[in-house]
């Protein structure tokens, strides 16, 4: 049986469709990461000692961990994996 000229998966044009997402939109979100935890940093370090403000934290911190998955897939030009985290995240 011969192989399908037209793969339902094709890794190369993913990447080459996926060029301008990757160019614009993983920067943006790497930003926006970096500085999550920087605020997540400083609002834990205030909340030292004190077991609620640091718990209401840990969303938070879940949600910048989801968002570096999503950019991560968005380096590997997985764009509808990272619709579904993305989507999980929020």
């Amino acid at each position: 049986m011969p192989l399908d000229p037209f793969p339902l998966l094709d890794r190369d044009i993913a990447v080459a469709s996926a060029a301008q997402v990757r160019s614009i939109g993983r920067p943006g979100l790497r930003e926006v990461i970096d500085h999550g935890l920087m605020a997540f940093e400083r609002c834990s370090a205030t909340a030292e000692g004190h077991d609620t403000p640091i718990a209401v934290l840990f969303p938070y911190l879940h949600l910048l961990e989801m968002l570096d998955g999503v950019e991560v897939l968005l380096d590997a030009a997985a764009a509808d994996p990272a619709s579904t985290v993305l989507r999980a995240a929020f």
